[in-house]
This record gives C-alpha cells, sequence and structure tokens, in this order.
C-alpha cells in the first residue's frame, strides 16, 4: 500500500494542482514499484545519452584541425577542445 506522497513528486517534481490526482499528475496513480520501474528505466535511457554524448564529444575532437606545428589552426578548433575537454571532465567526475 502506497503512503499519501507529499509534494514536490519525488518522481517528476510536479507540485502543481490536483499533485494527488493521475488526471493532472500520472504518479499520482502509480504504486511505488511502478514508479521504482519507471525510474529505473530513466536511469537505462540517460545512460544510453551519456554514451552516445561521449561518443559524439570524440568525434567532434576528431575533426578539430592543428596545424603543422601542433597547434590549433582556427580559434574555432581552440575553443571546441577547451569545451569538449571541460565537458569531458564533467562527464568523468558524474561518472565516478
Amino acid at each position: 500500500m502506497n503512503q499519501i506522497r507529499q509534494a514536490p513528486c519525488m518522481h517528476c517534481g510536479y507540485n502543481g494542482p490536483g499533485f494527488h490526482q493521475p488526471k493532472t499528475h500520472p504518479c499520482a496513480g502509480k504504486t511505488d514499484a511502478e514508479l521504482f520501474l519507471d525510474y529505473k528505466s530513466q536511469i537505462t535511457h540517460l545512460e544510453t545519452l551519456l554514451g552516445d554524448i561521449k561518443d559524439l564529444f570524440g568525434e567532434v575532437n576528431d575533426i578539430i584541425k592543428f596545424d603543422s606545428e601542433g597547434e590549433f589552426e582556427t580559434e574555432w578548433d581552440e575553443r571546441m577542445h577547451k569545451a569538449i575537454q571541460a565537458a569531458a571532465t564533467e562527464l568523468e567526475k558524474d561518472d565516478g
């Protein structure tokens, strides 16, 4: 049996009118087990997206151009490289 949940919803963040009504807040009509399965499914989806993002960073990093001396060809290449490195660092923190 579900306990009466308090707003905001711990699952979706909803905090509006009809919080306990499934017509306005779908989580209100779900059991804790159903919410857990939804949550687990969302985590799996987000992990897949995270992998896709890492792959995309790799592909973008591959198109950054360097000159014959190993310097960035353009300011765009340098800025893009720094942005990718910063994002990759943040993703590593989240994974760890």
